[in-house]
């Protein structure tokens, strides 16, 4: 099975993006356990409360982009909007028994990882350049 660790690689120089990135790393981490665990009612607890979690951090960081007039906030959020209807679609195949746990956290976890390199990181520099810290 896919191991799900935060890196420090990922931490970005914004503390709040930075805190809640790290909590996400860990919602994902529950989530393998919770496989590994075979409860199905943990599984769906760990998939609603990682949902739930991702939802509230992508709100906070349009708000930060909003606020700041970031010029990538459109496709930043799209890309948001995508993975919050992919993971919903991943986490019920999860829940479904329909795809391995492993290849499904894979996912989400590679998704992660990508973000964070990539707009999470310009976004990061973005608004470092403004004085957030």
């Amino acid at each position: 099975m896919t191991t799900v660790r935060w890196n420090e690689g990922w931490r970005l120089g914004v503390a709040k993006m930075d805190r809640q990135h790290e909590r996400i790393v860990g919602l994902l981490a529950g989530l393998e356990s919770a496989c590994a665990g075979g409860s199905g009612e943990a599984l769906e607890e760990a998939a609603a409360e990682a949902l739930d979690y991702i939802d509230y951090h992508f709100t906070m960081e349009q708000r930060l982009m909003e606020e700041w007039d970031y010029p990538e906030l459109g496709e930043h959020v799209d890309e948001h909007d995508d993975y919050m209807v992919q993971a919903a679609d991943d986490l019920a195949m999860l829940q479904d028994g329909a795809e391995p746990a492993g290849a499904v956290l894979g996912r989400l976890a590679d998704w992660w990882a990508g973000h964070l390199a990539g707009p999470d990181r310009r976004l990061a520099e973005f608004l470092r350049e403004h004085g957030v810290k």
